[in-house]
């Protein structure tokens, strides 16, 4: 769930569609034709499913159907033949957040794409070591997905007049400025070509143009279904109440009703080829109002609207005498349940778009043959697991038909650079502001590597370097990988009274070799040979009795063991799933190690969402030794992110033993109430022998933003972690991703 594209594709919806709120029935062949307009708006157009809930109460059958932009997604579905109470069950089965985030679920990512997840703001690929910006916040993955879902039984119809109600939809050239109605390809594409909100969506590549919503040049097209052959013409639009002279106040009131001037002369004019005009009032509602109390209420504003014009549909109605679209509405059913209950056969599979990937590469990996049954469950499945990989912007597919009950699949792909670019910023009240940089390359020396590189600045210094080998479909179980990391963190030395009294630094140098076994999507091991140089340097050291401050210098050789387990649903607000990762560390002399030790960690957060908007964690962690371990390799615990209650990096010791439970409650859209509780047992600290227990408790409120997860926590805990009971009150405040 990345708010970040959510916002700035919300502010782009905003901007531009704000001007938007403004086979035949069986019947005598000699009767006049009603055409119905639908015009765009965003979630607002939802509405028009109450209108049409009127229309076929009074039985006025529809014979021509013309949309625009959401108008163009109602109006294609209506002349599938579906009823108004199927197109409320398609509206209200889909997560409308989910399907404005090209990211595919958490859950299906494979475990390297899965690690990258909820760590970086802005990702930009790279065309040599230049960033390319993208052509939309939205490429539209999901949206086309979707389309492509509805329409699955009428995607072979080559004419759109061939629907049980023939249609249009509009859309915009950005080569020529020109208008483009679609009447006949593929139906999917259409709609998704009428619904690319410029810079929120990407265009949609169509020949020599490049297509995007049609309500820049024709959001309320009556005058299409006059040409396709209407006597009566019904017009649904849409009334924000926006553009009154009181309501054009602010700059941004002003800019966009500019941008409304150059369509108003055309949809006053079209307005005039109405018979009914139907304005349905959405004032108070937005574009982007998908919620399902809004998408209720939008619907029973169509249907009050269509109530209070009545009387026009009424007499449209009259002229016509008796007619009824009831038959082709059961038809239509029929079609697609016989579409589903005996799918065409595969008859041959062809792949367009692809540069850098070999045909050979996306036809295994698709699995999808001539002569299997055409599924759309088993091929979204499979374009799912395609576009998880990485490497594309979309995948989408078309079919042609057959004669003979078959069809021609066509897979369509747009390639990613194999390069990207990374920026990421964090904040906490240690360490301050501290910004990544980062750099990821596929098949940077043969196909199936992976070398990823990453920098972190300002309150500490990080590099790492990481070279792997999982193959190009990131299913291989055993991989090779090479690392290098290089740190300077600074830390603070504690006494038991919570008085700090020494600040070091701690630098060291590694490189590493190793292999790792994946299980899935959900588990993985590593084993790591591994030589570190390390340093602690004191740059601040206060009296403190009994202790000396040494400088340390090692040269340590290391086997490493790490295992993870990982099925949560979302790295940044989890509601449900486990993570768990564990870490043994060895040294070993007999590798010319200066020291010889055994460093053991363990960590699991499991989430639970019961009931929707309470989410339950629970958690422990475990850090501890075997024989020996040097003051070098302390454990350090305190701060939000491991213990509230007591300062960043306070609790200094070589065993913890820390159980954590947290209620999260989710208050509105990108708010959330948080109360935690955290308790150590059985610890050994640096400056506290006795191993009493020590607890801490608070309550928080998280903010998803641009910026990523925005925390203020108020926490009381044990002030002297030696003699528990005093408390000693908290307050931190982060921002940003997990890096």
């Amino acid at each position: 769930m990345i708010f970040t594209k959510h916002f700035w594709c919300y502010t782009v919806l905003v901007f531009f569609l704000a001007f938007s709120i403004t086979a035949q029935p069986e019947s005598s062949e000699f009767r006049p034709k009603i055409g119905l307009a639908l015009s765009g708006g965003g979630a607002l157009g939802i509405s028009h499913i109450g209108v049409l809930e009127i229309i076929d109460s009074l039985g006025i059958p529809i014979d021509y159907v013309a949309g625009t932009s959401m108008g163009a997604l109602i109006g294609a579905v209506y002349s599938m033949g579906y009823s108004t109470e199927e197109m409320k069950e398609i509206i209200f089965g889909v997560d409308w957040q989910d399907l404005f985030d090209d990211e595919p679920s958490r859950n299906k990512l494979p475990l390297f794409e899965k690690g990258e997840t909820g760590k970086y703001q802005l990702n930009l690929e790279l065309d040599g070591f230049t960033p390319k910006l993208p052509s939309g916040l939205i490429q539209g993955q999901k949206i086309q997905m979707l389309f492509s879902t509805i329409t699955a039984p009428y995607e072979s119809v080559a004419n759109f007049d061939e629907l049980p109600i023939p249609f249009r939809c509009v859309s915009a050239d950005l080569v020529t400025g020109r208008e483009v109605v679609f009447k006949d390809g593929s139906l999917s594409m259409a709609l998704r070509a009428s619904m690319s909100i410029p810079t929120a969506f990407s265009p949609v590549d169509y020949g020599d143009s490049l297509l995007v919503d049609g309500g820049l040049t024709n959001n309320f097209p009556t005058d299409i279904v006059k040409n396709m052959g209407a006597d009566y013409v019904i017009g649904i639009a849409l009334d924000g109440g926006n553009h009154s002279k009181k309501k054009l106040k602010s700059i941004f009131d002003i800019l966009d009703r500019t941008t409304d001037i150059p369509r108003l002369a055309k949809l006053y004019s079209n307005i005039d080829l109405t018979d009914a005009y139907l304005e349905t009032d959405v004032s108070g509602y937005t574009i982007m109002d998908f919620s399902e109390e809004s998408i209720k209420k939008l619907i029973e504003r169509g249907k009050k609207n269509a109530r209070e014009n009545i009387q026009l549909l009424k007499k449209i109605k009259k002229s016509i005498g008796d007619a009824d679209s009831e038959n082709l509405r059961a038809e239509s059913k029929r079609k697609r349940e016989l579409f589903l209950e005996n799918p065409p056969l595969i008859r041959s599979v062809l792949i367009l778009g692809n540069t850098t990937l070999e045909f050979n590469f996306l036809y295994t990996n698709l699995n999808i043959t001539p002569g299997n049954r055409f599924n759309v469950k088993t091929l979204n499945d499979r374009i799912t697991y395609l576009y998880s990989l990485g490497y594309f912007d979309k995948v989408s597919y078309t079919i042609e038909n057959r004669d003979d009950n078959s069809v021609n699949l066509i897979l369509t792909v747009k390639e990613k650079s194999f390069s990207k670019l990374n920026v990421g910023l964090k904040y906490d009240d240690y360490y301050r502001m501290v910004p990544i940089f980062g750099i990821n390359i596929k098949s940077i020396l043969f196909n199936g590597t992976r070398l990823k590189a990453d920098y972190q600045f300002g309150g500490f210094k990080k590099f790492s370097l990481h070279f792997s080998y999982p193959s190009r479909t990131l299913n291989r179980p055993l991989y090779p990988y090479i690392k290098a990391n290089y740190k300077s963190i600074p830390f603070d030395l504690y006494e038991p009274s919570g008085l700090k009294f020494a600040k070091y630094t701690d630098r060291s140098w590694s490189f590493g070799v190793g292999f790792g076994l994946t299980l899935g999507n959900l588990i993985n091991f590593e084993a790591e040979v591994n030589r570190e140089l390390l340093n602690l340097d004191p740059e601040i050291a206060f009296q403190s009795a009994g202790f000396e401050f040494p400088y340390i210098y090692q040269k340590l050789s290391r086997i490493i063991l790490r295992l993870s387990y990982d099925s949560l649903d979302d790295v940044l607000l989890p509601r449900n799933g486990i993570v768990f990762n564990s870490y043994l560390e060895k040294g070993l002399k007999n590798l010319e190690s200066d020291q010889a030790y055994n460093k053991i960690e363990a960590d699991i957060d499991m989430y639970i969402t019961p009931i929707k908007y309470h989410t339950f964690k629970l958690g422990a962690t475990v850090r501890g030794y075997i024989d020996n371990l040097p003051i070098y390799k302390f454990f350090y615990f305190g701060g939000p992110s491991n213990f509230v209650g007591i300062d960043y990096n306070q609790a200094i010791g070589t065993k913890f033993n820390v159980g954590r439970f947290e209620y999260i409650y989710e208050f509105k859209k990108d708010v959330f109430f948080r109360g935690i509780f955290n308790i150590s047992l059985d610890n050994e600290l640096t400056f506290s022998p006795s191993g009493k227990p020590f607890m801490g408790y608070g309550a928080g409120v998280t903010f998803d933003s641009i910026l990523g997860l925005l925390n203020i926590i108020i926490a009381n805990g044990d002030e002297n972690l030696n003699s528990p009971g005093r408390k000693k009150l908290h307050i931190y405040f982060t921002a940003g991703f997990k890096f």
